[in-house]
């Protein structure tokens, strides 16, 4: 498959989820958070610079995904993270993951080389 083609399945797995949030959303009218306008705005962005910017997608895409793995952004109306508990009584003591942006994170790093890039012989 072309490399372009891969690279981009990470955004377009994102549209589609977003898409599908936004569609339940308003057939259901379910709450919709700013996590969740604030993803759809920043997956639009990443998917202008897919197309005009390649160099800065990569970060893009990879900067939108971190931000969805630590529970800032959401992709999904239903979210299911991992939390992690660091000292006590603290107000900064849990930290969430989001196991959906976490897959595809590790997708993104997969198809773009970055985890294999290191085990693979250059021939």
């Amino acid at each position: 498959m072309n490399k372009k083609i891969l690279s981009g399945i990470p955004i377009f797995i994102l549209i589609v989820t977003t898409t599908i949030l936004f569609i339940l959303g308003i057939k259901n009218n379910i709450y919709i958070t700013l996590e969740m306008y604030l993803a759809l705005f920043l997956v639009i962005v990443t998917f202008i610079l897919f197309l005009y910017k390649r160099n800065w997608y990569k970060y893009a895409i990879k900067i939108i995904l971190i931000l969805g793995t630590f529970n800032l952004l959401r992709f999904t109306y239903s979210v299911s993270t991992f939390s992690f508990y660091i000292g006590e009584n603290s107000v900064f003591s849990s930290i969430e993951i989001q196991i959906f942006s976490l897959l595809i994170l590790i997708i993104e790093l997969v198809l773009n080389g970055v985890l294999l890039k290191p085990y693979i012989k250059k021939t």
